[in-house]
């Protein structure tokens, strides 16, 4: 026996010429699509995946949203979650491979070159980490195993060189500037530790002229590249984090014939063309890592400091075969 149901149309009868759908814009402009996303999709639950692609301690997989790239883990009790692929005060990618599992704990040996001006050079940062990676082989002898050295300009021709010096692997076009190694590594004594010589070295040092003292421009400017990519780089958090009153810190910064929104702009353009020319970085990543809540805002930034959209300027400054996401 089968029952049928009919159901009623309760909708007022509207004529063809009265019909009508949503402008076209609305299907294509971003900034809709951003209000959508925070209106319907942030607020709502999402699937990510299964649990049986988590099946022990470790386990990842990665998954994308609106431009976002999130790793989801099982950690070492049992609980599934789920964060930003993004270590946000390094703006380094947390996990490559689509999923695997995490093998012990890493540690990122960060060297970037931070000044009072704007300061770019490839040799300078290849020297830093060269004199950085000599030094910890010097200290730690035997016990210094790096698992790789990256930076993030793009690589030369020939590689003979850089894996003469750092016996290692080597990445280029990578997210940050700095040594991989194992934590372990670095909780091993020294064997030539000589605290006698430490507290002479340290007193030593301490004499020098000028050894404790630094711009408060430069101060800023470090801190600013350290905390923007965590959205923290206002000027309270970093009056904060120097230990001094906001009208001080400003009053600092006037002496210094300079303002503190000047200094984050001048990090942001820094900051931004290295990200630009990395094919790895896609753009809703790149607004993050500069302290943006809002691609459409990034956007708006971009275009007055370079005279183009970002997609335009990437497109144009991106070689050929080196072609970069925009998602």
């Amino acid at each position: 026996m089968s029952t049928s149901v009919r159901y009623t149309n309760t909708r007022p009868a509207v004529s063809t010429a009265e019909a009508m759908t949503l402008p076209a814009g609305y299907y294509t402009d971003p900034e809709m699509f951003q209000r959508e996303l925070r209106a319907v999709h942030h607020d709502m639950w999402l699937s990510a995946g299964r649990t049986e692609q988590l099946p022990e301690a470790g386990s990842y997989f990665l998954v994308r949203f609106a431009g976002v790239n999130i790793i989801v883990v099982r950690d070492k009790n049992g609980e599934i979650a789920a964060f930003h692929n993004t270590c946000r005060h390094r703006g380094t990618q947390l996990c490559k491979e689509q999923s695997g599992k995490v093998a012990g704990k890493f540690v990122i040996i960060r060297e970037e070159l931070v000044g009072d001006t704007a300061l770019t050079s490839r040799q300078g940062i290849e020297l830093a980490l060269g004199v950085l990676s000599r030094m910890a082989t010097a200290v730690l002898g035997p016990n210094w195993h790096p698992v790789s050295v990256n930076f993030s300009h793009p690589a030369p021709p020939d590689l003979q060189v850089h894996r003469r010096v750092f016996h290692c692997s080597v990445h280029f076009d990578a997210e940050f500037n700095g040594i991989v190694c194992h934590a372990a590594d670095l909780d091993r004594p020294n064997p030539n530790a000589d605290p006698a010589m430490a507290r002479y070295a340290k007193q030593f040092v301490e004499s020098l002229p000028g050894a404790s003292h630094t711009s408060i421009t430069h101060e800023v400017r470090k801190a600013i590249y350290l905390m923007l990519p965590m959205g923290r780089a206002n000027i309270e958090q970093i009056a904060d984090g120097l230990g001094m009153h906001v009208r001080t810190l400003q009053r600092q910064l006037e002496a210094a014939d300079t303002q503190f929104s000047d200094l984050v702009n001048e990090v942001r353009r820094e900051l931004v063309v290295r990200y630009m020319e990395n094919a790895n970085y896609s753009l809703a990543t790149i607004s993050e890592l500069l302290g943006y809540s809002m691609p459409s805002s990034f956007t708006r930034w971009f275009t007055t400091q370079f005279g183009a959209p970002p997609q335009q300027w990437r497109a144009r400054k991106m070689p050929a075969g080196r072609r970069a996401r925009t998602d």
